[in-house]
């Protein structure tokens, strides 16, 4: 990894700026963990097989579009539309991996996945709470207060 890094440093200055590069390669790099995060915490059919198949294909589309797009220039594609087709593509292979190669459930998996049941015996504990110690009041405000941080600033 050492020796990788030391050839790659010189592209880093292709990119302007250090943020952008960093925006570009998380772009590239964090959906097939978004992917596995959100399908795993919603869907009680994804399963390890699906999660190694994401992996290993979400990382070598990751990559090739990232040197397609940003290294080579041969595709002509912003890096924020990058994600979200990562994403959609990582999805699908998630899907279909963990459909293919079915896994046994087991009541100590189905514990750990979020259930409408779940949402509603929350809505009944946080509403005996007070707002400053509901989370989704404490969040409410902190996107309020962004929102006008960010207009005053403009």
């Amino acid at each position: 990894m050492l020796a990788v890094a030391v050839l790659w440093a010189p592209q880093i200055e292709r990119f302007g700026d250090l943020w952008q590069y960093l925006q570009a390669v998380l772009a590239y790099a964090v959906p097939p963990i978004v992917a596995l995060f959100a399908a795993g915490l919603f869907w009680r059919g994804a399963n390890a097989a699906g999660a190694r198949a994401t992996l290993r294909v979400g990382t070598l589309c990751g990559l090739g579009l990232f040197l397609l797009t940003t290294v080579l220039h041969m595709v002509h594609l912003q890096f924020l539309y990058a994600a979200p087709i990562l994403l959609a593509i990582e999805l699908a292979v998630l899907v279909a991996a963990s459909l293919r190669w079915p896994a046994a459930r087991s009541a100590a998996v189905d514990a750990l996945l979020w259930s409408g049941a779940d949402y509603r015996a929350e809505i009944r504990r946080l509403r005996d709470l007070g707002l400053f110690a509901n989370y989704r009041a404490q969040a409410l405000a902190l996107l309020i207060l962004t929102a006008l941080i960010v207009a005053a600033f403009r």
